[in-house]
């Protein structure tokens, strides 16, 4: 059934690793068990627990966020699509809360699961998924301390449209070595821009 089919995460491997594909319904940010990104960590180091952003690809720090038209029980139209991008105060395991509340990845990977046909959908067909690649900087300078956007609001901001098998390079290329943000506390993830 439907809902048996559109909720958790999937790891799909590309270029010199794997990448996650989340995908959740109702229409939120997905958030993979530790057992779950185990799979993707051979592009990604071993994640930090209450890492504010889902992975790092060369040193950039990813922000991945999935919405759908469909939704696990009935609807009578297809769910407008809205993203969550909360500015959030990073958590240290041994400092608490530290620093100010902001957007804390480099990169949003924004990825809508576009079929409108229940009896077609399947998340795990990548050709059903459409990705949105834009650099925190724009949702900084355009949105504020604004909390969601639309698709329609999304779609201004000019966020380079890929699909899967150009989603790495789209990453790597979203944001200049000298952008990437820096760790504010010793226990966080090397910042480093280490591209490849």
């Amino acid at each position: 059934n439907l809902e048996a089919r559109t909720r958790g995460c999937a790891s799909v491997t590309f270029g010199a690793g794997a990448f996650p594909i989340y995908w959740t319904i109702p229409c939120a940010a997905a958030t993979p068990s530790s057992s779950s990104r185990r799979r993707w960590a051979s592009t990604s180091p071993k994640r930090v627990n209450w890492e504010p952003w889902d992975l790092t690809l060369g040193g950039i720090r990813v922000e991945v966020k999935s919405c759908s038209y469909l939704q696990a029980w009935e609807q009578k139209r297809p769910s407008a699509i809205q993203f969550s991008i909360r500015p959030a105060i990073r958590w240290s395991a041994t400092a608490g809360w530290v620093g100010e509340q902001r957007r804390q990845s480099d990169v949003y990977v924004f990825c809508l699961f576009a079929e409108k046909d229940t009896e077609k959908a399947d998340p795990m067909r990548l050709d059903s998924w459409v990705f949105y690649v834009l650099p925190t900087r724009a949702l900084d300078e355009h949105c504020g301390e604004q909390k969601s956007i639309s698709l329609n609001s999304l779609l201004k901001l000019g966020p380079e449209l890929v699909d899967f098998g150009e989603l790495r390079a789209a990453v790597l290329r979203c944001v200049p070595c000298h952008e990437v943000k820096q760790d504010d506390d010793a226990g966080a993830s090397d910042g480093a821009c280490e591209r490849t």
